[in-house]
């Protein structure tokens, strides 16, 4: 619900309510680390580079997010095609299977695509036949 002055306006979300807009770098004792960030850049999580996931219908990109909004959240359409130059696919398969990170290669999880399809699956309405 968004209030409005003395309006109150529903709004439904086309994909997730959490949609990560930034990839910031912050020093911690010599050592980059990355977050994601979200809500006007208020909030973030630590950038994992295993956890993040393309999904292939879509060609949306995805890492895990906060625990109480599902544990997933939606990377922003421009940084996702920046980040989507780091994915390795294997044998030409329309999942990335790899994530190269700061020279590193990291192996995807694919965590995420389980979490996204429970958390569509419990959120779509129920059909009775």
């Amino acid at each position: 619900m968004s209030h409005c002055g003395r309006e109150r306006n529903f709004v439904h979300c086309d994909d997730l309510p959490i949609v990560f807009t930034e990839l910031l770098s912050q020093s911690e004792d010599s050592v980059d680390m990355y977050h994601l960030t979200y809500a006007g850049g208020t909030l973030s999580v630590a950038f994992q580079p295993e956890h993040v996931a393309m999904m292939p219908e879509t060609g949306r990109v995805y890492h895990t997010g906060p625990a109480n909004c599902g544990g997933v959240g939606l990377i922003k359409s421009s940084l996702a095609i920046e980040l989507s130059k780091f994915f390795e696919f294997a044998d030409g398969g329309s999942i990335p299977t790899h994530f190269v990170w700061q020279e590193e290669k990291h192996q995807l999880t694919n965590t995420v695509l389980t979490r996204l399809t429970e958390t569509k699956r419990s959120h779509s309405p129920v059909v009775d036949d």
